[in-house]
């Protein structure tokens, strides 16, 4: 199974079958970093195929909370960028877990949490504004930094997509 577009077929037939473990040992076959997890553009790729190819948003929305559940980090990281696109189906769920993943043990998850934050306030401000401003009240230093990073990540969105509309 070399053939990249075979990998990630196979990679979403296991998320679609709820093996999500499996799904990501697959997906190591592409290419793996220092910490024998994919290596992010493998990750994003895997992320674009799935939302591509899985148009039932409440699926889509199952699979990221299965995988924001699982004990490997990679599933993990994968599940912020998912939820991020769903937020809509279920804003209250999807803030929760934003929040846990934001608190997550691994750095690298929480960066990833924060990243998917800032496109819910980007695409969802007057939904997620509130959230986030909470957030920044927690009690948990990694939830507070995710709310900051999440503001500057939404700033930087709406500046790439101003420039990409003229």
């Amino acid at each position: 199974m070399n053939n990249s577009n075979e990998v990630l077929e196979t990679f979403l037939n296991d998320l679609l079958n709820h093996h999500f473990i499996k799904a990501i040992e697959t997906l190591k076959k592409l290419g793996t970093g220092s910490r024998n997890t994919p290596k992010t553009p493998v990750k994003r790729k895997a992320i674009n195929y799935v939302i591509s190819n899985v148009k039932d948003q409440i699926r889509l929305k199952d699979i990221a909370i299965q995988l924001a559940m699982v004990k490997d980090v990679t599933g993990r990281e994968i599940a912020t960028s998912l939820l991020s696109t769903v937020y809509h189906e279920d804003p209250s769920q999807t803030s929760n877990i934003l929040r846990t993943l934001a608190n997550d043990e691994n750095w690298e998850v929480r960066e990833w949490a924060a990243g998917a934050c800032g496109h819910v306030l980007t695409n969802h401000f007057d939904q997620f504004y509130k959230d986030i401003r909470n957030w920044t009240n927690d009690h948990s230093g990694n939830v507070r930094r995710a709310a900051v990073l999440a503001a500057m990540y939404a700033e930087n969105e709406e500046k790439r997509n101003s420039v990409n509309r003229y």
